[in-house]
């Protein structure tokens, strides 16, 4: 996880950027940046809230 988290972020700068991009002609800039910050931070929780919960789970797992 410490080498996916920063190789995701670098992957997704370009199309986040033109997203921003795409947006400002008909919301500016700081709409633009609301929308981009709006659809990101979406997808963020989605990720958050979809993600099984492991703390219970028995980890001593017995190959066959």
């Amino acid at each position: 996880a410490s080498t996916s988290a920063p190789n995701v972020a670098r992957g997704l700068a370009i199309p986040i950027t033109l997203a921003f991009r795409a947006f400002i002609p008909f919301a500016g800039v700081m709409g633009g940046g609301l929308l981009v910050f709006a659809i990101v931070m979406a997808l963020a929780f989605l990720g958050v809230f979809m993600v099984r919960e492991t703390f219970h789970d028995d980890l001593d797992y017995v190959e066959k």
